[in-house]
């Protein structure tokens, strides 16, 4: 590893463990329903409509498999056609906008009180090895340099997907007394083989560390990553990831001065970055942003034709609210659609800001 690389992985560790970034642990004790965006509206009587949200959803320090939110109201005045929020595998440490919804019927002669909507969780517990090694997952991303020039950082990568073909940094955090000889395998559909490499801490690392990296050649299909180490009395621990679906379209908001907070009533100038790979193939891309509550500004939708090799850049901006709690933390997230019917995923890509 190159001495710079060496000195950008010391800068995450030191940042993550005073700032709990979403690079490090969440101590957070289930997944959480950080913000929903409406999807559609239709009127279903006299007085009320129903209204479909999509959830964002931020998730604690473990990872899930079958995972769930219930819905329910505890105002008469909004009832729930759709409770049931399926989100299948998640892992530790990610944003993830849901890819189901759920849906209300409000009375328009009573105001929707958001407080009145209660989200339970469900889900299988799976970051921790069933077996007896002492050992467990956390937090497992692929890392990207961001920040500012002269003070770049490795930071998650916006999207929950890596862009396909690309070398990159996967970070992983593994607890337990004793971790050695730890590992990584990238695994197909059908559980063979498409690489492998060393888990490493960084050289000059605390022993009880639990953040490894390792450097994965992203495949062009589907891949679980299989973690592997060796545990107390030299028994092994193995654990694999979701499911992740690599991309040749990627997608990127970028925002002016990315690293430092932002004051109330601030109107934060924001681009979004639509990029297409030489190998990928043409199509028309329906592009959408997904605010909280809280936040001001364009969403879209547009409509971007998108070339193999090309960039298209959508400017915009996001105003922050004029009061609340300081040093708020909010995650807008965008995505884009191919806009014909297709088996493909949308792109996903999220950021953090904090407003003060």
């Amino acid at each position: 590893m190159k001495r710079s690389e060496i000195f950008v992985l010391r800068l995450v560790c030191l940042l993550c463990s005073l700032l709990g970034s979403g690079v490090g642990t969440t101590l957070m004790a289930a997944p959480l329903v950080e913000s929903y965006a409406l999807v559609t509206t239709s009127r279903s009587g006299r007085t009320t409509f129903d209204y479909t949200y999509r959830p964002l959803i931020r998730v604690d320090g473990h990872s899930y498999r079958g995972a769930a939110f219930t819905v329910t109201s505890k105002n008469p005045a909004t009832q729930i056609v759709k409770g049931r929020i399926a989100l299948g595998e998640i892992d530790a440490g990610n944003v993830v906008l849901a890819p189901d919804t759920f849906t209300i019927r409000q009375d328009r002669l009573v105001a929707f009180d958001r407080s009145a909507l209660e989200f339970a969780f469900s889900g299988e517990v799976v970051s921790k090895d069933s077996g007896t090694s002492g050992l467990s997952v956390g937090d497992l991303s692929f890392v990207e340099v961001g920040g500012r020039p002269g003070h770049e950082l490795l930071l998650p990568i916006q999207g929950a997907d890596p862009p396909a073909g690309e070398s990159m940094l996967v970070a992983v955090d593994i607890y337990g007394p004793s971790v050695s000889g730890a590992m990584f395998r990238l695994l197909d559909a059908h559980g063979l083989p498409l690489g492998s490499g060393p888990l490493t801490r960084l050289p000059d690392a605390h022993a009880g560390s639990p953040r490894h990296f390792g450097k994965v050649e992203v495949p062009t299909q589907p891949f679980r990553i299989e973690v592997s180490a060796v545990g107390l009395d030299t028994r092994t621990f193995s654990w694999v990831s979701r499911t992740y679906a690599p991309s040749s379209i990627a997608l990127r908001i970028l925002a002016q001065e990315r690293s430092r907070s932002w004051k109330r009533g601030e109107a934060i100038p924001m681009t979004l970055r639509l990029i297409s790979s030489p190998s990928a193939t043409s199509g028309v891309f329906i592009v959408r942003m997904w605010l909280p509550s809280d936040l001001a500004g364009n969403t879209g939708p547009w409509t971007i034709n998108l070339e193999p090799g090309a960039v298209s850049e959508i400017p915009l901006a996001v105003t922050t609210p004029s009061s609340g709690t300081p040093f708020s933390r909010y995650t807008v997230t965008a995505e884009a659609a191919p806009a014909a019917p297709v088996e493909a995923k949308p792109v996903l890509s999220s950021l953090q800001i904090e407003v003060e």
